[in-house]
């Protein structure tokens, strides 16, 4: 059935189907300029990533960034009982941290 004359010619019919339909979508869109393009409108929705997807991007344990959560290191949302953290803020904990040395940076009152 494939190899039939038809199916070359459907096949091809669809391409050129498809290559249309783009082109009218985007004259459409560009004829109106407030309408935004729907890529880019999804690169603004930031990427959600749950407990286990933040663990293996940061090559660290559950059980740590339930720690990090519960310390207030890693930003998260809660979806009903679901737990998500931004892409973004996982990789800006990530980045190295200044090491506590120990003293204050205000001294004690007396």
């Amino acid at each position: 059935m494939t190899d039939s004359p038809i199916y070359a010619l459907l096949l091809e019919l669809q391409r050129e189907f498809r290559k249309e339909i783009t082109q009218a979508i985007h004259q459409a869109l560009a004829q109106h300029p407030g309408v935004q393009h729907p890529i880019a409108r999804a690169a603004e929705v930031p990427t959600l990533l749950t407990v286990r997807e933040a663990a293996a991007l940061l090559h660290v344990s559950v059980a740590t960034i339930h720690q990090w959560k519960s310390k207030g290191l890693l930003a998260y949302r809660k979806v009903s009982t679901r737990t998500y953290f931004e892409r973004a803020a996982v990789l800006e904990a990530a980045k190295p941290q200044p090491a506590f040395d120990g003293r204050r940076s205000t001294p004690r009152r007396r």
